[in-house]
């Protein structure tokens, strides 16, 4: 809903991307609880938004804008519509710095763009991060399945999967040390030791470390 009413505002006034006459896909990535399908009441919206090409030339609508801009604007105006405040409060708390480039990278990234990141320039906790990823949203289902294998190829680190279990090990320590909060009385369900947050870095170090396996056995 939040995505379509932008979508609908841009496109009055603006039109909408195109490449060689067709509509530029876009695709909407959730990561950490949204993403692995965990959710609680106090749980925020982990984003990425993803677009099919970097294109030049212009929308197509009375008042043109440049598909970058086009993209930047609607993902903005998705996220206002997310965190809308109702008599109940806000919908959603949304967070984009988990993007390519957190808080310092564009707010929308292309897809040749999220490939080349996570291929060049991913650190190991990005990689942990997006074993929980997935496709929330596609204007095209062809376009959220190239999404989804950009993101099942991230997941592998070209370091290997020693490096990548001690990373996950080091950033569970810092976790714990910050915000677990246990004592001899006082236990974390969460983020404590034994907790949820230790049952997920597990399942993605196993999701990345086997999917490293199957590569170098050819499956």
């Amino acid at each position: 809903g939040a995505e379509r009413l932008a979508t609908e505002a841009l496109a009055t006034r603006h039109g909408r991307p195109v490449l060689d006459g067709a509509l530029i896909p876009r695709a909407i990535v959730g990561l950490g609880s949204l993403g692995s399908g965990w959710m609680t009441y106090g749980s925020d919206l982990d984003l990425v938004f993803v677009h099919g090409a970097d294109a030049d030339g212009e929308t197509d609508g009375p008042r043109p804008l440049d598909p970058r801009t086009w993209h930047a604007r609607q993902a903005q105006r998705t996220v206002t519509a997310l965190t809308a405040q109702t008599r109940e409060g806000r919908c959603y708390e949304v967070d984009l710095r988990l993007r390519p480039g957190g808080g310092s990278g564009a707010v929308v990234v292309s897809l040749p763009g999220l490939r080349a990141w996570y291929r060049d320039r991913a650190a190991l906790w990005e990689r942990l991060v997006v074993c929980r990823a997935r496709v929330v949203w596609a204007s095209d289902p062809g376009f959220g399945a190239q999404v989804t294998a950009v993101l099942a190829e991230a997941s592998a680190p070209p370091e290997g999967p020693a490096a990548l279990v001690a990373e996950a090990r080091a950033m569970r320590r810092r976790q714990r040390d910050e915000l677990a909060g246990e004592s001899t009385t006082i236990r974390n369900l969460k983020t404590g030791v034994g907790g949820l947050t230790d049952v997920e870095f597990a399942v993605a170090c196993l999701q990345a470390t086997r999917s490293l396996d199957h590569a170098a056995r050819g499956q």
